[in-house]
């Protein structure tokens, strides 16, 4: 098993790191949220963090998701899955205890080419 970290620095980029592992959206203000989808042994998962300004709230969110082709059809991953306080205090960490044959890839906006390791 490996550890994936998320976390969202500053109102413009969130990355998850591990190891062998360094993915990061450094343009979110244009659309304050990037998705990252993380494939392994045991299923896929979408991360979603968004930079959520509010009245009352400010800073990151981070939700995840089963990844399926087909919706309502995948059950998450029986992942080790845990939220943190980070050493930022407007940004939860999420931690995923992954499969060590995880591939973790930036999905693109709209028209844009993804990047990923």
């Amino acid at each position: 098993m490996k550890q994936l970290t998320f976390q969202g620095y500053s109102g413009d980029t969130f990355s998850c790191t591990g190891p062998g592992i360094d993915v990061d959206d450094d343009d979110c203000a244009r659309q304050t949220q990037c998705a990252i989808r993380v494939v392994g042994e045991g299923g896929s998962l979408l991360v979603i963090g968004q930079y959520v300004p509010h009245e009352m709230a400010s800073g990151w969110g981070i939700t995840v998701a089963p990844y399926a082709d087909e919706p309502d059809d995948e059950p998450m991953p029986d992942w080790p899955m845990r939220f943190v306080r980070g050493e930022r205090g407007y940004s939860p960490v999420l931690q995923i205890d992954a499969p060590d044959d995880v591939q973790v890839t930036l999905l693109p906006k709209g028209d844009e080419e993804a990047d990923g390791d």
